[in-house]
């Protein structure tokens, strides 16, 4: 590159970061609502952080800032950020606060005066009772319902459900509406169990509570069998009962056998039209009637080209027959399915009606809300009745700028609240002294919580909605657009806009396809990919002997998980160049992001390690299932029962005893009582046997928390643990802990109850992994939201059915 050439390339990037910065400063402009449209890496947060700090500067009082965030952690990392920025104000020399004024707003240089005022920021926001609102939706929601609780209808002293207590409240219900169903008082429970079966129960009753709006006013059974175009008279017709009537039965007997005798695309009629004609069974004889007269994708055949010519020459009434006989399949299967989603509607609504109807029952006796609920029941206060207008009224007074950060994931129940608020600006009185702003910002491109209520359609219904309010009151009012992403590379962002432009539907409310413009035209980027891997059906079959869930060995989740995680080692081992050649690529610069936590993810941790790669495990995990917590358990469960040998025998293997297998096999064949008495007798053993009576008697009178924390600290399972397991096991451990102090605080603090009370439910923990710890992360694309990366890994690209 010649010197020329480097000074246009330089000139050309300082042009397009200064049209950015100028769109940010426009959009962090403190007087005026704005709506933000921004890419990924375009500087959003520090747009939403530069707008309060603007605020406050213009002299917008820290207390009547709102600033809403879609997640804990987002919030936790905004007040930081913002502290630091006014903490440096603070404390920085003339000349560095003045050029950092000037960047923020692209005007001339402040006076002495208003630098004063700059500097005092930090302290006015220490000293704000309170300090400064930035939190969550629902925590903003908690908090209003604290102030209002007779106006929402609910008690004064209501307590929010955490995930293990919803949990547990949810197996209460379904074991109460079991239980009506056994005493022949609502059978509810029985009719949706024979539709779905136990195991999809739980995921019902998850998809029920989601969607709980849709069943406030439920349909009526008609009304549900006027949808699907039946009577509810006829739900219990069997319309495939009766396809053979009137038809040549010996004619059609004679065709199917003369197919299954022929060719093979003959044979794929004839054979199932045999077994249809042969049995006496309504439903065998519908399913087989299907497979004769469907293709294999579900489409009805062609009959003017089935069957084959040479069968249809020989045969000229075949294809008539058959096309007759499939019309009326047809007809029948369509009447059936309707039939069939009509009962199923039913008996849904039934059981979620039912299922509500307990689970708040439940939750009303312990005076208590979920954090659905907190959404819902303020949104309700704010926006109906003469209470609502209260409310809003005594909440106009407080709240004068509202920041909205992540809004593509804002879900129709908090978009209402926010309105509420929202709309009190502009309306009477509300648009009283001096700027009342609304500041959104999102990406509907980003929008990935659709399964949580979110729905991307309302990003672009509510910035109309608010552009409307604020032309009716006169109001300034930007919608802009922040395209430059000051994150990635070129090549990155041209594979991203050439990949959906084929296809961006669902990305925007508009479905016009995405565009990106780097700020950085220099930065070295390198898309690399990999052909897909099809599935061996010529592998050979898995041993009788694996267990049956067990993935074959060639499933090609498991070779990728594999071949990726060589592929990692490589890098590493041979000292790898980022793109651009800066430096070697290391663990940490590596994140794996995957839909789902299945065997792709699990196989690739498991192969990272085996490949001597520093691996940061799961981004979440089930604390049941953790290794250190089910030893600890099975610490707790010896310690109640000694004599349960399958209990003391998995202790006896874990790091906290430290026996080894064939230890354990010369310890439990010879024994001619229990495993304990064989441990106490056994002279080798007297160190273990002596750490396991201390933990019985501890049992006795140690609350939980106290029995596992001296199990961890005095007698050193914390450092055997962690020695075998990783440092990764120290999270699933600390949380057990976490439990046993939040079990004390409602129930009878007995390490039999706490033990009972943990199986019942199942706790996830999300692993904090911004950091890495020089490791590399395989994560979900959920839990990765907000973190970078300098390597990413796609694996999990296809669409359809894993493996």
């Amino acid at each position: 590159m010649t010197e020329a050439q480097g000074a246009a390339m330089t000139e050309s990037r300082n042009a397009a970061v200064e049209r950015a910065s100028l769109q940010q400063r426009r959009a962090a402009a403190p007087h005026g609502s704005a709506w933000v449209s921004a890419n990924a890496g375009s500087g959003k947060t520090r747009v939403l952080i530069d707008r309060v700090a603007r605020l406050l500067w213009a002299g917008a009082r820290p207390e009547r800032i709102l600033c809403l965030t879609y997640t804990k952690a987002a919030a936790a990392e905004m007040t930081t950020r913002l502290s630091a920025q006014l903490g440096g104000w603070a404390l920085a020399d003339d000349a560095a606060l003045r050029a950092e004024l000037i960047r923020l707003t692209g005007e001339r240089a402040p006076d002495a005066a208003r630098m004063a005022s700059a500097r005092r920021l930090f302290a006015q926001a220490l000293e704000t009772p309170g300090g400064l609102k930035i939190q969550t939706i629902h925590a903003f929601c908690d908090a209003v319902l604290r102030r209002f609780p007779l106006e929402a209808g609910i008690s004064p002293a209501f307590s929010v459900l955490d995930d293990q207590m919803r949990g547990l409240l949810i197996a209460r219900v379904r074991d109460r509406l079991a239980e009506a169903a056994a005493q022949g008082e609502n059978d509810a429970f029985d009719r949706v169990a024979a539709v779905l079966g136990d195991e999809g129960l739980d995921a019902l009753n998850a998809e029920i509570l989601s969607n709980r709006a849709l069943f406030r006013a439920p349909p009526a059974p008609d009304a549900l069998c006027a949808a699907f175009g039946v009577d509810r008279a006829a739900l219990e017709e069997r319309p495939l009962d009766a396809l053979f009537d009137g038809a040549d039965m010996v004619r059609l007997h004679a065709l199917a056998v003369g197919l299954s005798a022929g060719g093979r695309n003959d044979g794929w009629i004839g054979h199932p039209l045999v077994e249809a004609l042969a049995t006496d069974d309504p439903d065998a004889r519908a399913e087989a009637l299907g497979r004769a007269l469907r293709k294999g994708d579900g489409a009805p055949r062609d009959w003017a080209k089935n069957p084959t010519s040479s069968f249809s020459d020989a045969h000229p009434d075949a294809r008539p027959m058959l096309a007759a006989l499939s019309a009326r399949y047809e007809a029948a299967r369509a009447r059936a399915d309707a039939l069939a989603a009509a009962g199923r509607a039913i008996v849904l609504n039934a059981y979620a009606t039912a299922f509500l109807d307990a689970f708040e029952d439940e939750k009303r006796a312990r005076g208590a809300l979920d954090f659905d609920d907190l959404v819902a029941k303020a949104g309700r206060l704010l926006t109906e009745g003469e209470m609502g207008a209260w409310a809003l009224y005594k909440l106009d007074g407080g709240v004068d700028h509202i920041l909205v950060d992540e809004a593509q994931d804002t879900a129709p129940d908090q978009w209402r609240v926010i309105r509420a608020l929202a709309d009190e600006f502009y309306a009477g009185e509300g648009a009283r002294e001096g700027d009342r702003t609304l500041f959104v910002v999102g990406d509907e491109k980003q929008s990935i919580y659709s399964f949580q209520g979110a729905d991307v359609r309302l990003f672009g219904a509510t910035r109309d909605h608010v552009a409307a309010r604020m032309e009716a009151a006169a109001a300034p009012f930007n919608a802009l657009t922040l395209e430059t992403s000051f994150r990635s590379a070129p090549a990155i962002l041209r594979v991203v806009d050439a990949a959906f432009a084929r296809a961006p539907e669902g990305l925007s409310a508009a479905g016009a396809p995405p565009m990106h413009a780097a700020a950085k035209h220099d930065l070295v980027g390198r898309v690399d990919l990999w052909p897909m891997l099809p599935k061996d059906d010529a592998a050979p079959e898995p041993p009788w002997s694996d267990p049956v869930d067990a993935p074959a060995p060639a499933n090609p989740r498991l070779v990728l998980a594999r071949a990726l995680a060589a592929e990692v080692a490589r890098w590493i081992r041979t000292g790898e160049r980022l793109p651009g050649g800066d430096r070697a690529v290391r663990a940490g610069d590596i994140m794996v992001l995957v839909r789902r936590r299945d065997i792709l993810a699990a196989e690739l941790v498991r192969a990272l390690k085996r490949h001597g790669v520093d691996v940061a495990g799961a981004d979440r995990l089930k604390i049941g299932e953790d290794l250190a917590v089910r030893d600890l358990l099975a610490l707790a469960r010896f310690a109640l029962t000694p004599g349960d040998d399958l209990t003391l025998a998995a202790l006896l293997r874990s790091p906290l005893c430290g026996l080894s297998g064939a230890a354990l096999e010369a310890l439990a064949a010879p024994r001619a009582a229990t495993l304990w008495a064989a441990l106490r007798a056994d002279p080798a053993h007297r160190t273990v046997a002596a750490r396991l009576e201390a933990a019985m008697a501890a049992a006795d009178f140690l609350r939980p928390y106290e029995f596992f924390e001296r199990a961890l600290t005095q007698e050193g399972g914390r450092q055997r643990l962690l020695a075998r397991l990783g440092v990764e096991a120290e999270d699933a451990i600390d949380e057990l802990l976490a439990q046993a102090l939040a079990y004390e605080d409602d129930s009878a603090p007995t390490l039999e109850g706490f033990l009972d009370w943990i199986g019942r439910g199942e706790i996830e923990i999300k692993r904090e992994m911004d950091k890495g710890a020089g490791a590399v992360r395989v994560m979900t694309v959920h839990g990765a939201k907000g973190l970078e990366a300098p390597v990413v890994i796609l694996p999990d690209c296809a669409a359809g059915k894993a493996g």
